[in-house]
């Protein structure tokens, strides 16, 4: 299970921690743990800038830029 800090993101409907569930077309899937809203992101759009979700997510699951 690859959560997300909540001060890099959280979720957009409840402020929930969200969970990494997938990466692809330099996308990151994520969903909340509380409400389970999915979506996919930017991984720039994190307050990281998307250095360590991106390489975590590239890891877990495969894929390039």
């Amino acid at each position: 299970m690859l959560l997300m800090d909540l001060n890099d993101a959280m979720c957009c409907v409840c402020g929930g921690q969200l969970e990494i569930t997938g990466y692809a077309d330099a996308k990151i899937d994520v969903e909340c743990v509380d409400c389970h809203e999915r979506t996919s992101e930017n991984p720039d759009d994190f307050y990281d800038t998307g250095v360590n979700y991106r390489a975590l997510a590239m890891a877990e699951f495969g894929g390039d830029e």
